[in-house]
């Protein structure tokens, strides 16, 4: 694939194959090469459906079928997970004042700064624009706190944005009984509100 090994497959025969058995058995494997093949690209096509192509995170199209699933989990297991919801303060500004090449640049930097404040098991996303999205899995209070004191941390701790002052307001909710993806939603887009209130 792509001119790299994916693995050996070996047939092996108690007894000398016919002239005729290896030409069937070469007919098969050529069915199940070709198969793979086509199975791999479109695997290949549908990752990158997934992804944000500026950040690398995963997308809105992922995201939306990211929270489905973890809802539906959350429901049968009934077991924690929390969804943050961020953006950059003033972005608008970056923008305007440098340009939009510099403002891709500092959407990077951030995506960076999201996914090494977060576990393996947490999944980061980019809506659009400079909002992006966490599903924390699992989740309490507490380590969505924690999250959240990290993402911080790690901003001040990178030299870009750092350099120029750049900020995040995070709001955050955690799925509760009976509560529903619009709620949930609703809920971390209400505490984003006031955390950026409490910056201004």
């Amino acid at each position: 694939a792509q001119g790299k090994d994916l693995g050996s497959l070996v047939y092996s025969s108690v007894k000398p194959l016919q002239i005729n058995e290896l030409s069937v058995l070469k007919e098969l494997h050529q069915l199940l090469v070709t198969n793979l093949m086509h199975a791999l690209m479109l695997q290949e096509m549908q990752i990158r459906i997934m992804k944000d192509h500026l950040t690398g995170l995963d997308n809105r199209a992922s995201f939306d079928e990211n929270i489905q699933r973890s809802y539906s989990l959350c429901q049968l297991h009934k077991s924690n997970r929390a969804l943050l919801i961020t953006d950059l303060d003033d972005f608008k500004r970056i923008n305007d004042t440098y340009g939009h090449q510099f403002g891709d640049r500092i959407l990077k930097h951030y995506a960076r700064v999201l996914q090494r404040s977060i576990r393996n098991s947490d999944v980061a996303f980019r809506l659009g624009g400079d909002e992006f999205a966490i599903i924390l899995q699992p989740a309490s209070e507490q380590s969505t706190r924690l999250v959240v004191k990290r993402i911080d941390t790690e901003i001040k701790n990178d030299s870009l944005l750092s350099e120029f002052k750049i900020t995040s307001a995070i709001g955050s909710a955690t799925w509760r009984t009976g509560e529903t993806i619009e709620s949930l939603f609703r809920t971390a887009d209400e505490d984003l509100y006031n955390s950026k209130l409490n910056i201004k």
